[in-house]
């Protein structure tokens, strides 16, 4: 429910302009209003401004001032979409995901590396400007072939190769503009094209969504055509998602876990896991509802706390 003593309204910031994630937006938007006593305002991004001046910093919304108490951030928005939430938590708006979080998921390199100093298992992975030869910045006999290439700021697999020695590596980063970022990433034979999507919200797992490739492919994202279907999510695949959100500071993450045969190891964290293929599997709307829960639990501007970051709790035992 809304916090004690707020009644500006909620805006769902959303990006959809496909069936399938507009009618993510729509069931979003019923869980929020069942949970928030405001109003809830739905809105994709290109309706809405930041006006700033003399006159201090306003929001508008087709023009006119809206100041909401919360901002919900949704869906892979363009970097205007990111633009305008990083704006609006400079101007003290609660944004959730925190925009400097969802920056640091966007990034596989950023994420990387906050995922280590965690201490959180992940596969080994390094990042170098494009440009250079992989066998000069891997190091000669640290790795072993193959290699999954990715472009930093890639998402849904576009942008993701299997190298399968040197040569093939300097093709792929040698067919991008001079000075993109890639990461590679040491390749798990034993889990190809599979790997168990885990949803925390609010610092507790939700639930899992195993994928699969259908065509042979090593990747395994839904949005390339891999099959899913919900599964058990193990205490240490648990543990291992809820650190993962938490090293990147996430409220709600979906946690990409790959099964090794050394145990949970974390492929990336998304700052906007797509909820409707959980939702169609199981027939239910449950996830939407978690989601909502968790978002407005996490302290609104004007609210008590709100000045104080949105800690995640850990898993209880």
């Amino acid at each position: 429910m809304t916090p004690t003593g707020v009644d500006q309204p909620l805006l769902l910031l959303h990006a959809a302009f496909k069936d399938t994630a507009l009618r993510e937006v729509a069931q979003l938007t019923t869980a929020l209003q069942d949970r928030w006593d405001g109003p809830v305002v739905t809105a994709r991004y290109d309706r809405v401004a930041i006006d700033a001046g003399p006159h201090g910093t306003r929001c508008l919304l087709d023009g006119s001032p809206l100041a909401p108490a919360l901002v919900v951030r949704r869906l892979n928005m363009n970097e205007h979409g990111a633009m305008l939430t990083r704006l609006m938590a400079r101007m003290g708006m609660a944004v959730v995901n925190d925009p400097a979080a969802a920056a640091v998921a966007g990034s596989k390199a950023e994420t990387a590396v906050a995922l280590a100093l965690a201490g959180v298992p992940s596969p080994r992975q390094i990042t170098h400007p494009q440009g250079v030869a992989p066998e000069t910045a891997l190091g000669a006999g640290e790795w072993q072939w193959p290699l999954v290439l990715k472009w930093d700021k890639g998402s849904s697999g576009v942008g993701v190769h299997l190298a399968r020695d040197a040569g093939e590596a300097a093709e792929l980063l040698g067919s991008v503009a001079d000075g993109l970022p890639w990461v590679a990433q040491q390749f798990r034979a034993e889990c190809r094209g599979r790997d168990l999507r885990v949803y925390v919200f609010g610092g507790r797992v939700f639930g899992g969504l195993e994928r699969w490739s259908t065509t042979g492919d090593f990747r395994s994202n839904v949005a390339l055509g891999a099959a899913s279907a919900p599964c058990p999510v193990t205490r240490e695949e648990a543990d291992v998602a809820v650190r993962a959100a938490a090293a990147v500071g996430l409220r709600v993450a979906g946690v990409d876990i790959l099964r090794t045969d050394d145990g949970p190891m974390v492929a990336e964290v998304n700052s906007n896991p797509v909820l409707d293929t959980y939702s169609r599997a199981t027939g239910s709307s449950a996830i939407y509802e978690a989601f909502a829960d968790a978002v407005c639990a996490a302290p609104a501007a004007g609210a008590p706390g709100a000045s104080r970051p949105v800690g995640l709790t850990t898993l209880s035992a």
